[in-house]
C-alpha cells in the first residue's frame, strides 16, 4: 500500500513539473527585441509605445549601426525622407539580414538604399530614375487572407501618396496594392494619349495597378514593406496591425498577432475607410418617409447573395455565388491584380456556390441559421422549386436538384438542359419564377444552344432576353428577343413579364408580343419588348468621380440595372401597387417609377423629383436584385463590393470571363436587408406544405403575390392527389367576382 502510494505520489509529481515546463516554455517564451529606427519623431513613438505595450525589449535611434542591430532580432526602418542612408547604416542592415534578422521598411525607407541593396534586403527599391508618387484618396486593396500579415483584414480608403514604377525583386508576395496614374492598357495608342492628356497627375485610373505593401523572404532573412506614410494613415488601426504583424512575421515569430493590440485586430475586417457592418450600413440608406430597413443576413452567414425564395413553408432560401465572376477559369494576370477568382492556383477543385435555407430561430428578424441545400454549383445566378427540391441555373447546366428523402439536402441532381456557358459570365442565363401557367421563366443575357442531357441534342436556340421551359424538361422556348444583357426577369399576376436590361441605357422593359405571336406575322417590324423608361436619367446629382468607382457608360443614365420588380406585395400603401422598381448598383440606388398604360405597352412616370427611391452613401453598397416577401416587405440583395463593372470598354485587361481584371473584386461579404413599410399589417402566411385543396384555392386570394405563386405551383404539383378536391372551391371562386389573374391560375 505504501509503495503504491509513493508510486502514485511521484507519476503526480513528474505530471505537474512536465506541464509547469511546458506553460512557463509557452507563456515565458523571450521577449521579441526591436529596433525602432525613424527620421520621424512621431512615427517613434507611436510605434515604441506600441511595441512595449505588448511587452517587446524596444530602443529607438534616428539611425541603425552595427551596433544597436547587434542586439535586436528585428528592426522597424521608417523615413519620410526618400533619401540613402549612410554607407554604414546600409552595410548594417546588410549584413543584419544575413544572419537572419528581420527588416520592416516605413514609407521613405524603401529607397534606404540603391537599386540592388535595395531588392536584396526588402524586396525591391524606390528607383530615382523611374519610381514615382502621387497624392490622392486611395483604395488599399488587401489581399484578405492571402498571407499572415493581412489574415482577416479588408481593403479600405486612405489619403496617403501611392507609389508605383519602383525596382522590386519577382519573389515579393504583394500584400496590397492600389491604381495609380498611368494608363498602360488602353486599346490604342490615340486612345492612350487622349486619357493621358485627361488624367492629372494626381487622379488614379483604372488602367494600372502596382503594390503598396509586399512580404519578402529569401534563403537568409525575411523583410516586410509599408510604402504609406502619412501620419493619419500611420495611425489608422489596419496600418498599424500590418506593420506589428511584419514585425513579428520578419522576426519568425509563432503568434503573428502578439504585437497588436486586440482593439485594431477587431477591427480589421470592419477598416475606417472600408466596409461597414451591416447594422452600420443600413444608417447609410436615405429612404422615403414611412419606410424602415432592417438586416435579415450578413457574412459570415451568407457571401454574394444573387437569389432569394420562398418556399411553401414560407422559409427563404438563398443562392449564393462567390465564385463570380470568375468560377474555376484560371488566372490571367498576377493573383494580386485578378481579384475575381475566388482560390487562385486551384481549378481542379469542387464549386463553392451554394443553395441554402436561412431561419431566424429566436424571432429578432435575423437570420441566424444556415442549411446548406447544395454546394458544389459553379455560377449559380437563378432557382426556383419543383415539387421535392429545386431547379436552378450553373455553368452549364439547368439541373433539378432533389431531396428525395426529405432531410432538407439535395441528394439527386437531375441535368435538364445543357449548353449554358456563356464566354462572357456578364451573361449567364438568371432569375428563375415558377408562373401561374406552368411554365419557368428566366431571362438571359447571352445566347444559348440548350440541348438534351446525354444526347446533347440541341432542343432550343435561345438569344438573348426572356425564354421559358417546361420543369420537367420537355420544353423550351423564346419569349423576347433583345440585344445586351438581360438580367432580373420580373412574372405579373396577369402573366405582364418584364425584364432588366443594364449596358444600354433602357433599364425597364415591358414584353409586349411573345415571339410566339410574332411569329404569325411575318414581315412586320413589330417587337417583342419595349422600353418603358428609355434613356431616363438618374437623379443623383453627386456622380461618382474616382475613376474605379465611375460608370462606365451610360453616364448619368442607368448602366448597371439588374433587376426589375412590380410590387404586388399587399402591405404597402396602394399607390404602390403596380410600382415597378429597378436598381442601378454602381450608383449605390434604388429606382422607382408608376406605370401608365399606353396602349398594349406601359410608360414610365417618374413619382419623386430630384432624389431616387432609396439611396446609399456607402459606396460598398451593391444592391444587384430586389424581390418582395411573403410579408410584402422588399428584400434587397447586396453583393457589398466596392467595384459592380464586370468587362470595362475603357481598356482594362480582361480575365478569361471577360470580366475586367481588377483586385477590388469581394468574395467575402453579402447582405440580404428588408424595407418594410412602418404601418404595414401583418399578413397571414399558411403553410401550404400541410393545405387542402380547398386551402390551396383559397390562398389564391391572398394579398401577396409570393402565397398566390405558391399556393398555385403546390396544386398544380399535388393534382393527382388534390384536384378533386379543389374542384368545389375552384368552382365557388367562378361564381364570384375574380380578375384576369384568377383566370390564369385556374
Amino acid at each position: 500500500m505504501k509503495q503504491h502510494l509513493m508510486h502514485s505520489t511521484r507519476s503526480f509529481i513528474l505530471t505537474a513539473l512536465t506541464f509547469l515546463v511546458a506553460i512557463c516554455s509557452h507563456t515565458f517564451a523571450a521577449p521579441l527585441r526591436v529596433l525602432v529606427s525613424s527620421d520621424t519623431e512621431s512615427f517613434r513613438t507611436e510605434y515604441t509605445g506600441a511595441l512595449k505595450t505588448t511587452g517587446a525589449v524596444v530602443t529607438a535611434s534616428t539611425l541603425p549601426n552595427a551596433a544597436s542591430l547587434a542586439a535586436v532580432d528585428a528592426v522597424l526602418l521608417q523615413s519620410a525622407k526618400f533619401e540613402a542612408l549612410p554607407a554604414d547604416a546600409q552595410a548594417a542592415l546588410a549584413d543584419f539580414a544575413k544572419r537572419g534578422g528581420g527588416i520592416v521598411a516605413v514609407n521613405g525607407a524603401v529607397a534606404a538604399g540603391d537599386v540592388a541593396w535595395g531588392k536584396a534586403v526588402l524586396g525591391g527599391a524606390w528607383d530615382a530614375t523611374q519610381s514615382r508618387k502621387f497624392r490622392s484618396t486611395m483604395m488599399l486593396y488587401v489581399r484578405t487572407d492571402s498571407h499572415p500579415i493581412v489574415a482577416g483584414a479588408s481593403t479600405f480608403d486612405v489619403n496617403d501618396d501611392t507609389l508605383y514604377d519602383l525596382a522590386l525583386d519577382p519573389n515579393v508576395f504583394v500584400l496590397g496594392s492600389a491604381f495609380t496614374p498611368k494608363v498602360t492598357n488602353a486599346r490604342s495608342s490615340k486612345r492612350a494619349e487622349k486619357e493621358k492628356a485627361r488624367l492629372e497627375n494626381d487622379r488614379a485610373s483604372i488602367f494600372d495597378i502596382q503594390p503598396q505593401m509586399w512580404a519578402f523572404e529569401d534563403a537568409t532573412h525575411r523583410a516586410a514593406v509599408f510604402l504609406q506614410g502619412a501620419e493619419e494613415t500611420l495611425k489608422h488601426a489596419s496600418i498599424r496591425s500590418f506593420i506589428l504583424r511584419g514585425v513579428a512575421w520578419a522576426a519568425k515569430r509563432a503568434d503573428g498577432d502578439e504585437l497588436c493590440a486586440k482593439a485594431d485586430l477587431a477591427t480589421l475586417r470592419y477598416p475606417a475607410g472600408g466596409p461597414r457592418r451591416a447594422e452600420d450600413a443600413i444608417r447609410q440608406f436615405e429612404m422615403q418617409p414611412g419606410f424602415h430597413a432592417s438586416v435579415v443576413a450578413s457574412e459570415p452567414l451568407i457571401s454574394k447573395p444573387i437569389a432569394v425564395q420562398w418556399d411553401a413553408r414560407g422559409r427563404m432560401w438563398v443562392a449564393e455565388t462567390p465564385e463570380y465572376p470568375n468560377g474555376r477559369r484560371p488566372l490571367t494576370a498576377e493573383a494580386w491584380k485578378e481579384g475575381g477568382v475566388l482560390e487562385p492556383g486551384r481549378y481542379d477543385r469542387p464549386a463553392r456556390d451554394t443553395i441554402s435555407i436561412l431561419e431566424d430561430t429566436n424571432g429578432d428578424g435575423v437570420m441566424d441559421r444556415k442549411t446548406v441545400f447544395h454546394t458544389g454549383l459553379e455560377l449559380v445566378t437563378g432557382f426556383c422549386f419543383y415539387r421535392d427540391g429545386v431547379i436552378a441555373v450553373a455553368h452549364p447546366n439547368i439541373v433539378w436538384l432533389r431531396d428525395t428523402d426529405g432531410d432538407g439536402k439535395a441528394d439527386q441532381e437531375v441535368p435538364l438542359f445543357g449548353g449554358f456557358t456563356p464566354t462572357d459570365t456578364h451573361f449567364v442565363a438568371n432569375h428563375f419564377i415558377a408562373a401561374p401557367d406552368g411554365w419557368i421563366y428566366a431571362s438571359t443575357g447571352s445566347g444559348a444552344e440548350a440541348t438534351r442531357p446525354g444526347t446533347d441534342k440541341v432542343v432550343a436556340r435561345i438569344s438573348p432576353g426572356v425564354f421559358r421551359f417546361k420543369p420537367d424538361g420537355s420544353a423550351m422556348e423564346q419569349v423576347a428577343s433583345l440585344h445586351g444583357n438581360t438580367f432580373g426577369a420580373e412574372v405579373t399576376s396577369d402573366m405582364e413579364i418584364w425584364h432588366g436590361k443594364a449596358t444600354t441605357g433602357d433599364p425597364l422593359q415591358h414584353v409586349v408580343l411573345p415571339e410566339w405571336v410574332l411569329a404569325k406575322g411575318h414581315g412586320r417590324s413589330a417587337k417583342s419588348t419595349q422600353a418603358v423608361n428609355p434613356e431616363r436619367p438618374v437623379t443623383r446629382a453627386d456622380l461618382p468621380d474616382r475613376a474605379p468607382l465611375m460608370q462606365i457608360d451610360h453616364v448619368g443614365g442607368y448602366s448597371a440595372a439588374c433587376s426589375s420588380l412590380v410590387y404586388e406585395g399587399g402591405a404597402w400603401p396602394a399607390e404602390y401597387n403596380g410600382m415597378i422598381f429597378c436598381t442601378e448598383p454602381i450608383l449605390d440606388i434604388i429606382h422607382h417609377e408608376r406605370l401608365v398604360p399606353a396602349g398594349p405597352t406601359f410608360t414610365g412616370e417618374l413619382v419623386l423629383e430630384n432624389k431616387e427611391w432609396l439611396r446609399s452613401r456607402d459606396h460598398f453598397f451593391c444592391p444587384i436584385d430586389v424581390t418582395i416577401g411573403p410579408d410584402g416587405a422588399m428584400y434587397v440583395l447586396d453583393f457589398y463590393t466596392p467595384v459592380v463593372a464586370h468587362n470595362d470598354p475603357r481598356g482594362a485587361q480582361p480575365s478569361k470571363s471577360r470580366a475586367s481584371i481588377r483586385p477590388d473584386r469581394e468574395h467575402y461579404f453579402g447582405r440580404i436587408y428588408r424595407i418594410q413599410y412602418d404601418n404595414a399589417p401583418k399578413l397571414p402566411l399558411p403553410d401550404l406544405t400541410k393545405a387542402d385543396g380547398a386551402a390551396l384555392v383559397a390562398a389564391f386570394m391572398h394579398p401577396n403575390r409570393v402565397v398566390r405563386f405558391n399556393a398555385i405551383r403546390v396544386l398544380m404539383e399535388k393534382a393527382d392527389t388534390l384536384g378533386v378536391a379543389a374542384q368545389p372551391a375552384l368552382a365557388a371562386m367562378l361564381g364570384e367576382k375574380f380578375t384576369p389573374a384568377h383566370i390564369l391560375a385556374l
